[in-house]
């Protein structure tokens, strides 16, 4: 995996890789990970959720030591389990630290098969507020697709943290934590966790292939559901998914005429991994688009969204069909080329972007 050279570049800053083990569909916990480590065996508990914190230094990483998972009644084929690994980094030359939160140090809110996690520094009000806006999501959500959406949780900060992300809950759900300063905000409280929540259905209700080539189509598409659950919600509201993207968009000019945009080409020009030959560089690739300017990134969504909007204009029911045509063929590239009407999403107009985005000007 080239650790070591994770570790030049500030991974591993807490000296720990954070794992999650499955045996099947369920948590490993009660299990251990044994490191055939020498002169002992070193013995990694596997806790509730199936967490295990393996520690990460040269001297592991030179011995290169056999790895086992033993249970109650002695060693699983590592066929038998999957694995999921995290880790802190600090790897921004401006010293900023990725701050990494575990919800079971939290309060948490039940909410049918999702959660609302909370510092103990947030009022009641705004939690019980989150909880019943999360379950408004989700119904808006189940009646655009017309499944029972994948459970989610969402987490209230009393802090503001620059860079920060959360572990999985002990049930899997993932977690979504808003600052502070952003618990007010719509466009944290919907349109954030809607499309981190699409990302989430599309993956695990519908089985999308993964493919960094439609990375944006993906985005877009994330992006017009957070545009249509917002709308549902907040029909006079002003801080949408469209309404924050045209203002970026025009700030920065990206009205003026150019060559049409291709969204295959632009995933392909701001997804780290395609250049790099390791999963190390394919890591810090990431980080170092973490650390910059995400305007290029930022773009994609944008041009995206709109060309969902596009479609969606040219057929009402595009959303529908292309979900009915996910069904049979998992790869959305290409469906999207199939379904898609007018528009093609490698040859977008500049102009229809603006267009479609300035609808929502605010």
């Amino acid at each position: 995996m080239g650790a070591e050279t994770l570790i030049d570049h500030g991974y591993f800053s807490d000296g720990k890789l954070r794992g999650t083990v499955f045996r099947g569909e369920k948590p490993a916990e009660g299990h251990r990970v044994i490191l055939r480590t020498q002169p002992e065996p070193l013995v990694l508990e596997i806790g509730p959720g199936g967490i295990v914190d393996v520690p990460i230094n040269r001297k592991i990483i030179a011995e290169n030591p056999t790895v086992e998972v033993h249970g109650p009644h002695g060693a699983v084929p590592l066929w038998n389990l999957s694995f999921t690994w995290a880790f802190t980094v600090s790897g921004c030359k401006n010293g900023d630290e990725s701050e990494f939160f575990d919800p079971a140090d939290l309060r948490v809110k039940e909410v049918g098969r999702d959660a609302v996690y909370s510092d103990v520094g947030v009022p009641p009000e705004q939690v019980e507020a989150a909880a019943t806006l999360l379950s408004q999501e989700r119904e808006v959500l189940r009646e655009l697709f017309g499944i029972d959406p994948a459970p989610i949780a969402i987490a209230l900060l009393d802090s503001d943290p620059k860079s920060f992300s959360f572990k999985s809950d002990s049930r899997g759900r993932p977690v979504w934590g808003i600052r502070s300063s952003k618990r007010r905000d719509d466009t944290m409280v919907i349109s954030f966790v809607v499309h981190e929540w699409t990302h989430g259905i599309l993956r695990e209700n519908i089985g999308i292939r993964h493919s960094p080539d439609a990375r944006f189509l993906e985005d877009g598409l994330c992006e017009y559901v957070a545009q249509r659950v917002y709308l549902t919600l907040r029909p006079a509201g002003s801080e949408s998914s469209a309404a924050v993207r045209n203002r970026s968009y025009r700030e920065r000019g990206g009205a003026r005429d150019g060559k049409n945009y291709d969204l295959i080409k632009l995933a392909r020009e701001h997804s780290a991994h395609l250049d790099a030959e390791t999963a190390a560089e394919t890591l810090i690739q990431y980080m170092e688009a973490m650390c910059h300017d995400p305007t290029e990134v930022i773009l994609g969504y944008e041009v995206g969204l709109a060309w969902w909007v596009i479609q969606t204009d040219a057929d009402p029911h595009f959303l529908e069909r292309v979900l009915a045509a996910l069904e049979t063929d998992p790869d959305l590239e290409v469906v999207l080329r199939k379904e898609q009407r007018g528009t093609p999403l490698d040859s977008i107009p500049r102009r229809d972007v603006a267009e479609v985005l300035g609808r929502y000007e605010n």
